[in-house]
Formats: C-alpha cells, sequence, structure tokens
C-alpha cells in the first residue's frame, strides 16, 4: 500500500481518530499531504521512516538520569553507598 486515509493511520498506530487527525496536522509531521481541505493522506513509507526517527529519539534511562537528574532518583547501588 502506497498510500492510507487518517483513519487507517489511526487504527496502525493504535491510536483514536481525533489524535491521528492532530498528528496529520501538525507541521512536523511530514507523512501527511493535505489534498484539500477535507482530505489529508498518509504516504506509508514515509510514516514508517517518521516512526523511526521518533523512536531513536528516546534516551535510556542512563541518558535521561544524565541529562535531567532532578527528575531521577539516586539508584539502588548509590543509595546503599551512602
Amino acid at each position: 500500500m502506497l498510500t492510507m486515509t487518517v483513519h487507517e493511520m489511526g487504527k496502525e498506530l493504535k491510536i483514536g481518530v481525533n489524535s491521528a487527525y492532530e498528528l496529520a496536522r501538525r507541521a512536523d509531521f511530514y507523512p501527511a499531504v493535505k489534498i484539500s481541505d477535507r482530505r489529508i493522506i498518509i504516504y506509508v513509507e514515509a510514516l514508517k521512516r517518521w516512526l523511526e526517527e521518533q523512536t531513536s529519539r528516546v534516551l535510556s534511562n542512563d541518558e535521561a538520569a544524565k541529562c535531567f537528574p532532578e527528575y531521577f532518583p539516586k539508584t539502588c547501588e548509590e543509595n546503599k553507598a551512602v
């Protein structure tokens, strides 16, 4: 399949229709192309690429702890050393 509707994208991503439309209307969501005032299509390969980019941006717990130490309590090992 080359393209899909916003409804189909929502089903594939297991999100609601409203969330799917919010995502499709975001300026940084490049898989979506507005065809007319009432029609948006999603390019499947671009959606896969976009999802890969989004998942590669997720930080590991160690990386997040270094960036935002105030939000990550000490680990059990660190607490034992105190």
